[in-house]
């Protein structure tokens, strides 16, 4: 699998991850369709979504931390996948899926360099 370098550490994510991972991905929520959601979140209505993910197992949750400003670009996603993917090498896992709101070519970009291909492209989802 590919490799870059990064200063990046992954590791589970914690209650205190909550507010700096808010603060990442609002704008997301605010500015573009990719996130699905509809208005922008607090740490404490994360809260529940954090919790529902265990600390190990098929289903958990990664977070990377990274001090550098502006961090976009410098192979954390890279990163985030090497790791899932070998946290999922010791799963009973047959197939990993990935969902990515059109038009997104880095995030294309980045699933294709980890084998995942074009199955399906499902018309009238989301929002704009």
């Amino acid at each position: 699998m590919p490799s870059r370098p990064t200063e990046a550490q992954v590791r589970t994510g914690t209650e205190g991850d909550l507010a700096p991972l808010t603060e990442l991905y609002d704008p997301y929520v605010r500015e573009t369709a990719i996130t699905f959601d509809t208005e922008p979140s607090t740490p404490e209505r994360r809260l529940p979504w954090l919790r529902s993910y265990p600390e190990d197992g098929p289903h958990r949750l990664l977070v990377a931390h990274d001090d550098r400003p502006d961090a976009a670009g410098r192979g954390i996603g890279t990163l985030l996948h090497e790791r899932l993917f070998e946290a999922l090498a010791a799963e009973d896992v047959h197939r990993a899926c990935a969902g990515i709101a059109l038009s997104n070519e880095p995030s294309i970009r980045l699933r294709a360099r980890f084998g995942f291909r074009h199955v399906e492209t499902y018309g009238e989802v989301g929002r704009t």
